[in-house]
C-alpha cells in the first residue's frame, strides 16, 4: 500500500492524484479510518491546507474539483516514480539510486547537487536515456520511457534532449559550423546550415563559425557544445558539470546562457558541485547516497 505514497508537490498532477486516490481506497479496505488516513497523509508530508480543502475530493476521485482548489495543472516534462537503480557484483547489491520519485515541469531550471557517489550522474544517464532503471517508471513527455528499445532511445535522444557536458566532447579539427550540425546525421532538419548560424549568432560565435574548435578557448568550446545540443531544438538540456573545467568569469557567462535558453521556454537540468552556480536555477534538488535528501524550490 505504501508503495503508493507519493511526497506532496506545490501542484498535484493527475497521476499523483490518481496514485493518492488508490492509497485512501487502499487504506480504507484495510480498515483505516478517515481520520487516521489523513494523520498518515501529515506525516507523509501533505500540507493542512491540502488536506483540509481536498481529502473529501480525493477520496470521491474528483480530480477537477481538487483542481479548482489548487492550482492549474503545469504540463510535466519528466516524471519519476520510484526509480532504483542496481548494480550486482560478484552477488553484492549496489543501490545507486534508492526509490526516487521526482517531477520536472516544463521550462523548469533544475540544478542536481550531492557529493560525490550520491548519484547525481546514475540519475542524469537515466533521465538522458543513456541508461535504464531496474525499476520503477520513467514518464518523458507523458511516454513511458523507462521500457525502450536502445533504438528507440537513441531516436528520442536525438530529437528530445540536448546534452551538454564537463569535457565538451567535440571533434578538434573539425570547424565549428560542422561541429554544431553533428546531431543533424541522425534526423534531417530543415534548413539547417541557416538554423546552425542562427544559433551561432546567439550564443555570440558567428565570428568563430569556420575556426577549428582546438584554436578556441574553454569558454567558447563549451558555447559551441551547447549551440550543438540546441541544434534539434530539443525539450530539454541536461548539463553534467558544463562550467567545471572553466574560471569564475567565464562560468558566470555560460550560466546567463543558460539561463537565457531556459527563459525561452527550453527545460535545462544541470548537474553542479558549485553553490554560486546552482543559486541561479530555480530549483535545486539535493542526492545524497542515491536518495532525494531535499527538494528546494528557489524561483
Amino acid at each position: 500500500m505504501m508503495y503508493y505514497m507519493l511526497t506532496f508537490m506545490n501542484i498535484l498532477s493527475q497521476e499523483q492524484f490518481e496514485a493518492l486516490y488508490t492509497y485512501i481506497q487502499e487504506a480504507r479496505q484495510f480498515g483505516l479510518s478517515d481520520k487516521i488516513i489523513v494523520e498518515e497523509l501529515k506525516k507523509n508530508g501533505w500540507g493542512d491546507q491540502i488536506l483540509s480543502f481536498g481529502f473529501d475530493a480525493i477520496a470521491h476521485g474528483h480530480f477537477e474539483t481538487l483542481s479548482r482548489t489548487l492550482h492549474s495543472e503545469r504540463e510535466l516534462v519528466i516524471s519519476l516514480r520510484n526509480i532504483e537503480k542496481v548494480y550486482e557484483n560478484g552477488g553484492q547489491q549496489t543501490y545507486a539510486l534508492n526509490n526516487i520519485s521526482l517531477n520536472v515541469e516544463r521550462g523548469d531550471f533544475v540544478v542536481i547537487m550531492g557529493p560525490s557517489g550520491s548519484g547525481k550522474s546514475t540519475l542524469m544517464h537515466i533521465l538522458g536515456l543513456l541508461d535504464t532503471p531496474s525499476f520503477g517508471s520513467y514518464h518523458l513527455s507523458n511516454h513511458e520511457a523507462s521500457d525502450l528499445k536502445s533504438s528507440e532511445r537513441a531516436v528520442i535522444r536525438n530529437r528530445k534532449i540536448g546534452f551538454v557536458f564537463q569535457q565538451f566532447n567535440l571533434l578538434p579539427r573539425t570547424t565549428v559550423l560542422d561541429n554544431i550540425l553533428l546531431p543533424t546525421i541522425y534526423g534531417t532538419v530543415s534548413g539547417m546550415h541557416d538554423r546552425a548560424k542562427n544559433i551561432l549568432e546567439r550564443v555570440g560565435l558567428t565570428e568563430h563559425m569556420y575556426h577549428k574548435s582546438n584554436q578556441l578557448s574553454g569558454g567558447q568550446i563549451q558555447r559551441v557544445a551547447i549551440a550543438r545540443a540546441l541544434m534539434m531544438e530539443p525539450d530539454i538540456i541536461l548539463a553534467d558539470e558544463p562550467t567545471g573545467n572553466l574560471d569564475s568569469v567565464t562560468s558566470e557567462g555560460i550560466i546567463k546562457l543558460f539561463k537565457e535558453i531556459n527563459n525561452m521556454g527550453t527545460t535545462v537540468i544541470m548537474v553542479t558541485h558549485e553553490d554560486h552556480i546552482a543559486s541561479h536555477a530555480k530549483r535545486i534538488v539535493r542526492l545524497l547516497d542515491g536518495d532525494v535528501i531535499t527538494d528546494e524550490r528557489i524561483v
